[in-house]
């Protein structure tokens, strides 16, 4: 396992995140909630769900408290009780719904003053809603705080709306979301890009053209000359394989198995005895630097730095048993509330390794791995398909669901090969009791992403290419077997950063308010948005090519954060 390695990030994180400035998503996110909890005096903070969780990913509880906040609780509570002595900052998104609630609390009122804070631009009828209840005056201060999306990482962020791989049918009820998220990331970032999208997919050029749309109604606010920004849609249709993969950086493979909603997770973990207790985790960047540190680290360097931890923590409560002088013990005792800090982080890092590694071995996931490598990474059709039956056949695989990630990219792969073996494969996954949700997936899975579909050469299989990519990879130092795939998405950048991405596959979206750039354009600041979901694959892509190519600033968002069990979701038709 320790074949699985990578060279250590942490330097190199820092000073991705310091270039970054205005365009890092989570100071955004934070100084827009400062100007929400600054106010001075005893307050209560009302919010909505969403609004919870954007404060939860970027502050910490301890953080909030010392902003002399008395207490937090939704602004649709209705078994508060009247405090006048407090204020109310009230932050939320701008729905009828919320705006209904403060409505109601204006007419009788429950504190002294009201202090309105909006993630998103707030449409005229509400805010004449508001004025109207407010009979009493209560209300100080309305402002827009650009927050209306979840920001993962400085550098990623997510529309979370639990709806993956977005079909053609289901737009018009997810572009409004959608176009309400992207608002929020551009004002949030004060910036007007010109628009590219991905011109073989009709979710890419409808949301291209309703979010550009929004911002002509809205040309007041986007008044900020942007020359050097570039925002392009995307559909995850144009690469299916990525979420499919199984993945060897620590933050994927936590959220592929356990799932990582707004930085929390929860595992059943495995007891001494045999037995299981389900443990819930908190994964803040923010407030653990373990975890911050290790984001993009792959499993080898993962074990042993999860090792230097505990070795750490052991030496240092060692030599605090042993000390007899009190000056040392006085020292020591000054750094208990440190020492149970990372005591907690030590046990929470450990107790996920753990796992981490049980599952790799009980599901033999270095070994598919291995064949899935091959599969998106070299040519040889007999040769794939005889691994692929063997593997489906030898019973040494008992998860169906990863038999079934295994046949979808053999179909991505193979599908326009005369002699593929596709129904074979399907046969088999049924005589190993597949079900029936996964049945349907196999058979939509080139429906939804298959070669027609697919605006690029997801595979690189142009002859010439091809072969000339295989010569190459033969003669580079490539860092392991198991991490050889590159999403499509590196791709695409580089092509954009060389000014070679095919304007016929992937044009600007004409407005007369930002004029359409030259085909020889090279942006500094690209944002990249992906319809269907993005990978924490993807992520970690997008850290490598700011590395790659300083000071080039890239933000990446997407509808959700994938899992591989969201693409048999996604592809369900009913």
């Amino acid at each position: 396992m320790a074949a699985v390695s990578s060279p250590a990030t942490t330097a190199t994180m820092a000073t991705i995140v310091s270039n970054l400035h205005s365009f890092d998503l989570v100071a955004c996110a934070r100084r827009s909630i400062e100007k929400v909890v600054d106010e001075k005096g005893l307050k209560i903070l009302l919010m909505d769900e969403t609004t919870q969780d954007v404060v939860s990913m970027c502050y910490s509880f301890s953080d909030l408290l010392q902003k002399d906040l008395y207490l937090l609780d939704k602004v649709s509570s209705t078994d508060r009780q009247k405090q006048g002595h407090l204020k109310a900052m009230v932050y939320v998104r701008p729905t009828e719904e919320n705006v209904q609630h403060i409505c109601r609390e204006l007419r009788n009122p429950l504190y002294a003053e009201y202090h309105l804070f909006f993630t998103n631009i707030v449409p005229e009828d509400l805010l004449d809603d508001l004025a109207l209840a407010d009979e009493h005056e209560a209300v100080k201060q309305v402002h827009e705080v650009y927050t209306d999306f979840f920001p993962m990482h400085p550098w990623t962020f997510s529309v979370d709306l639990h709806k993956p791989l977005i079909k053609d049918r289901e737009l018009q009820y997810c572009s409004p979301r959608i176009v309400d998220s992207l608002v929020g990331v551009l004002l949030s970032i004060r910036r007007r890009p010109a628009i590219r999208y991905q011109g073989s997919s009709t979710v890419a050029a409808t949301l291209a053209k309703d979010l550009s749309k929004r911002m002509n109604i809205e040309a007041a606010l986007f008044d900020r000359k942007s020359d050097e920004c570039l925002l392009i849609i995307l559909d995850r249709a144009d690469d299916l394989a990525t979420p499919l993969l199984t993945q060897w950086s620590y933050e994927a493979m936590v959220h592929e198995e356990f799932s990582i909603l707004k930085h929390k997770t929860a595992i059943a973990a495995t007891q001494s005895d045999g037995s299981t207790k389900q443990e819930e985790m908190n994964l803040v960047p923010l407030f653990d630097k373990f975890w911050s540190d290790n984001l993009h680290v792959t499993w080898g360097d993962l074990c042993s730095n999860v090792k230097a931890v505990v070795d750490s923590y052991q030496e240092k409560t060692s030599n605090r048993a042993s000390s007899n002088n009190l000056e040392d013990l006085r020292k020591i005792m000054d750094k208990i509330p440190e020492l149970k800090k990372e005591s907690i982080t030590m046990s929470k890092h450990a107790t996920l390794a753990a796992e981490l590694g049980r599952i790799i071995r009980n599901r033999k996931l270095l070994e598919l791995s291995l064949l899935e490598q091959d599969l998106v990474c070299s040519n040889g059709h007999r040769e794939h398909a005889d691994r692929v039956e063997e593997m489906l056949e030898s019973g040494e695989i008992t998860e169906t669901k990863d038999l079934v990630r295994l046949v979808m990219l053999y179909m991505l792969r193979w599908e326009r090969s005369k002699d593929n073996q596709i129904g074979r494969f399907k046969n088999l996954l049924k005589s190993r009791g597949i079900t029936s949700d996964e049945e349907e997936a196999l058979d939509q899975v080139l429906e939804y992403g298959g070669a027609a579909k697919r605006a690029s050469d997801l595979f690189d299989d142009k002859k010439f290419t091809s072969i000339l990519r295989q010569a190459v990879k033969g003669l580079q130092d490539v860092e392991n077997v198991y991490t050889q795939h590159e999403p499509l998405l590196k791709r695409t950048l580089r092509d954009i950063l060389k000014s070679k991405l095919p304007l016929e596959t992937f044009p600007y979206l004409a407005n007369p308010r930002t004029p359409t750039p030259s085909r020889e354009w090279k942006p500094r600041e690209i944002i990249v948005f992906i319809a269907g979901g993005i990978t924490c694959e993807e992520s970690k892509t997008i850290c490598e090519v700011m590395k790659e190519s300083p000071p080039i600033k890239i933000l990446l968002g997407g509808t959700d954060l994938l899992r591989s069990g969201d693409v048999v979701k996604g592809l369900i038709t009913s």
